[in-house]
């Protein structure tokens, strides 16, 4: 159930928005669209649908991708069992996987929005002018997956420069205890602290201290210049979870 979880995380939630909220509208509507002069509210019902239920697509998605994020890693460790490795290469010749592997299977649900937005592009490219009511209805369910689709695109690169900056940090920092690991699934690194003032135990050793702050603790180190850059000489980690902050007496 872990693994299952690791790999496809909200998935269920997802399908169940798309049939329960969308293909079930497109569905009732197909047969009068099937007629000769459908109704204005047909077509309207249908973009309206997408408008409604765009922000929670948004929100089911990028939870999506906070969990696919990890896949490579999650397959390349079950990939090591032979009974798991027996099973894919079965499950490759099932019908219903039209010859993909998991990791191509798994990508099919963030192109489904990018599969809407070209059926919504063709949709307004072939309507007649003088449907001007549909016209608009329709440009704006477009600009809302539009959205969406910028939401998650941006979510994938704030990931990835997020993994980067800790990987960087990871790779210069020195003088961590054995049993410190920075590189922690979800862990994101948000940015650095000028210290003003510090504990006077930690003051006495050193004089210029950096912090930086991660989603989860806060990585005390105080800076080493080397001919590579700067090093990051470990201190002390501290959970955010212990962290408490103060309303700073000086403002005004």
């Amino acid at each position: 159930s872990a693994s299952m979880a690791q790999l496809f995380g909200n998935i269920d939630q997802i399908r169940e928005l798309h049939q329960n909220q969308i293909l079930t509208v497109m569905d009732q509507q197909l047969p009068r669209l099937s007629n000769a002069f459908p109704p204005s509210e047909v077509y309207k019902s249908i973009a309206q649908t997408f408008i409604n239920v765009a922000p929670k697509m948004q929100q089911l998605y990028t939870a999506y991708l906070k969990t696919n994020d990890n896949v490579d890693e999650v397959l390349k460790k079950l990939k090591k069992s032979k009974k798991f490795s027996k099973f894919l290469n079965k499950a490759l010749f099932n019908p219903k996987a039209k010859c993909q592997e998991i990791e191509d299977l798994l990508i099919l649900p963030t192109q489904r929005i990018a599969g809407y937005k070209l059926l919504f592009e063709r949709v307004i490219k072939y309507f007649p002018q003088e449907f001007k009511e549909e016209n608009e209805k329709y440009t704006e369910a477009l600009s809302s997956l539009s959205a969406v689709g910028a939401a998650l695109n941006s979510e994938k690169n704030i990931d990835k420069n997020a993994e980067n900056d800790l990987l960087n940090i990871s790779e210069n920092l020195s003088n961590a205890p054995p049993f410190f690991c920075l590189m922690k699934p979800g862990r994101k690194f948000q940015g650095k602290i000028k210290v003003k003032e510090i504990n006077p135990e930690h003051s006495k050793k050193h004089k210029n201290m950096s912090i930086l702050t991660m989603n989860d603790i806060l990585l005390l180190t105080y800076p080493e210049k080397s001919l590579q850059g700067t090093n990051y000489v470990f201190i002390e980690a501290i959970p955010m979870t212990q962290v408490h902050f103060l309303e700073d007496a000086y403002s005004s």
